[in-house]
């Protein structure tokens, strides 16, 4: 690659400080700007430069325009660079001209097109012609697993040798020391045995049936820890009064503001980490949870099995006593607790953002820099 003249690639990176996409964001760029081949330019929120310090050294593009509304569709033509490719992270490209000799596009799941119905008339609007433009007017289409490009041949009218399937990595392991560790655990007043659920609060997330799984476990010591920033999401449900309703207050822990350096605390020192979703593109949760080896219990729908293997307790995530069951078993028994544990660090090995971001790299040389 050392002897490829230097391509200019432009990065929509206005979702660096949110989830999911944010992972990603954070995981990709850094590893892209080590190919001396490829100069970076990202357009990033106002604000990013404070929350995340790292960008300052990029060429930074600033919008403040709304993810996902007209105010993007008329200022991203105006800040995009004249560039070799511009790149949207995420299917809110832009409908106007820019002046990029190329596009390409990542499309991390078909979420709306799997729950249209549950949408408001603006994003149905969104999903049947932006998303169905992003992937036309790409040069490529990258996403992140085998179930979410079965989902575009099934909802978009689209060539499968224009995706390319490229797994997302898992996260490195932070290694605290005992007394960081124990301030973080005293901070929390985490409980000494507690299943830990992370992620937003959106209905595919099944969080409303975890909480009543949970409910009927009948364990006094154990706990449910629910980790995820709920404020600013469409279709965020209201879990709060559900758990009022089961008269769980006194069991069931709720942060939303737990930081990167905090969070593996709460993984680590989990009975074991549930991930019931309906809907997953990929579905990061359950491999971070495994690098710091705690068990996971993980629903057996969309690309959850593809991503999690053989390494999970897999449940119906459409049946609650299945679940139920499946915490009991985990509970009661430190042998399965163990085997999972073990599968689940041997696993999340093999994901890595450094192959990962390699694999991007060749791809963006060898299909999309090329006239």
């Amino acid at each position: 690659m050392k002897n490829l003249p230097t391509k200019h690639l432009c990065i929509d990176a206005r979702m660096l400080s949110n989830s999911g996409i944010g992972t990603y964001l954070k995981n990709l760029i850094p590893r892209l700007k080590n190919d001396p081949n490829i100069m970076l330019s990202l357009i990033v929120h106002p604000e990013a430069a404070k929350k995340e310090p790292w960008i300052s050294s990029y060429s930074l593009l600033f919008s403040s325009a709304p993810i996902y509304s007209l105010q993007e569709q008329l200022q991203l033509p105006r800040i995009i660079p004249t560039c070799d490719l511009f790149w949207s992270p995420h299917f809110a490209v832009p409908l106007l001209p820019i002046r990029a000799k190329k596009r390409i596009v990542t499309i991390h799941d078909l979420y709306h097109f799997a729950y249209f119905s549950t949408l408001k008339v603006t994003e149905k609007l969104y999903t049947k012609i932006v998303i169905p433009f992003a992937v036309k007017t790409a040069a490529k289409v990258f996403t992140i697993s085998q179930f979410s490009l079965e989902e575009m041949k099934k909802h978009l009218s689209i060539n499968p040798e224009k995706i390319a399937v490229i797994p997302n990595g898992s996260i490195d392991k932070k290694n605290l020391t005992q007394q960081k560790h124990q301030e973080i655990l005293s901070k929390y007043n985490l409980p000494s045995r507690f299943f830990l659920f992370v992620g937003n609060c959106k209905p595919h997330k099944n969080i409303k049936g975890l909480i009543e799984a949970f409910a009927n476990l009948h364990s006094t010591d154990c706990y449910l820890v629910i980790v995820g920033k709920y404020k600013g999401f469409a279709h965020t449900e209201n879990i709060h009064s559900l758990i009022q309703e089961k008269k769980l207050e006194k069991r069931v822990l709720v942060f939303s503001d737990i930081t990167d350096e905090e969070l593996p605390v709460f993984y680590s020192s989990a009975t074991a980490f549930v991930f019931p979703s309906f809907y997953e593109g990929f579905g990061l949760p359950p491999l971070e949870a495994m690098t710091y080896g705690c068990p996971v219990i993980a629903s057996s729908a969309a690309s959850i099995p593809e991503v999690c293997k053989e390494a999970a307790l897999y449940i119906n995530p459409y049946d609650k006593e299945e679940l139920t069951k499946a915490m009991k078993e985990i509970e009661n028994n430190p042998i399965l607790r163990e085997s999972l544990r073990q599968k689940g660090i041997a696993h999340a090995q093999t994901f890595s953002w450094d192959i990962t971001a390699q694999k991007y790299i060749k791809v963006l040389h060898e299909e999309c820099f090329s006239s």
